[in-house]
C-alpha cells in the first residue's frame, strides 16, 4: 500500500502549508484534514507488514465491520489530482458478501489546490474466496464532486485478508479502470487498507 502513503503525505505538506484552494477557505479546515491524514498514515504503517491470512484461519461464521483509509487518484500523468478518505466495509463471513462506502474525500488537484470532495463510492457485490479462501473482490461506483469537477466512475476492487487471525483488508482497483472526469474519460485509481472493528457472531 505504498501508494496511501505517497497520496498522504503529499496531501498533508500542502495542508499543513497553507495551499489553500477549491472548497477549502480556512486554515482552521486544514489542519483538521492534516491531522486526518496523520491518522491515515499511522493506520498504513501499523499494517504495512501484516502477511495475508492463513487460509484455514478465515472465519465461516460472523460479521465485521473494517473501518479505515482509501487512496483516490484520477486524471492525466501531468495533471493528476490525488485524493484521501474514509473507507467502511461490513464482511459476512456465512456468506461471503462485502458491502460498504468510501466517502468524506480530500485532497490536492493538479494545480496543488487542497479541496473537499462530496459524494461517496458504494462498494458492493463482494464476495470472499475468489482465487483463495483468503482474498475478496467487490465492485464499487458513485459520483464525487470538488473543486469544480464531476467525477462518475465505477469498477473492481480487488485484495485479500490479512493477519491471523484477521486484522486488516487491502485491496486496489483494476488498473484499466476508468472515470468520466466533466465527461471526459480518466484512468481512475482507487486504493485501501482498513482495520477489523468489530466482529459478531451468527
Amino acid at each position: 500500500m505504498r501508494i496511501v502513503r505517497q497520496i498522504m503525505c503529499s496531501t498533508a505538506l500542502l495542508a499543513l502549508g497553507g495551499c489553500l484552494g477549491g472548497d477549502i477557505v480556512t486554515p482552521s479546515e486544514a489542519r483538521n484534514l492534516s491531522s486526518r491524514t496523520d491518522a491515515y498514515a499511522a493506520l498504513r504503517d501499523r499494517n504495512s507488514d501484516v502477511p495475508n491470512s492463513a487460509w484455514d484461519a478465515m472465519p465461516t461464521q460472523g460479521q465485521a465491520r473494517f473501518d479505515g483509509a482509501a487512496a483516490v487518484r484520477f486524471g492525466p500523468d501531468n495533471a493528476r489530482t490525488r485524493l484521501a478518505g474514509d473507507v467502511s466495509l461490513t464482511v459476512d463471513y456465512a456468506t461471503g458478501g462485502i458491502d460498504g462506502q468510501i466517502d468524506r474525500l480530500f485532497g490536492v488537484d493538479g494545480s496543488n489546490d487542497l479541496a473537499e470532495y462530496r459524494g461517496q463510492l458504494r462498494v458492493g457485490d463482494g464476495r470472499i474466496g475468489v482465487d483463495r479462501p483468503n482474498d475478496w473482490s467487490a465492485g464499487y461506483s458513485g459520483t464525487l464532486r470538488g473543486n469544480g469537477d464531476r467525477i462518475v466512475s465505477g469498477g473492481t476492487i480487488r485484495g485479500d485478508f490479512q493477519g491471523t487471525p484477521v486484522r486488516t483488508m487491502e485491496g486496489r482497483s483494476d488498473g484499466s479502470d476508468t472515470a468520466l472526469v466533466n465527461g471526459v474519460e480518466m484512468p481512475f485509481r482507487v486504493d485501501i487498507v482498513a482495520e477489523q472493528k468489530t466482529l459478531t457472531a451468527d
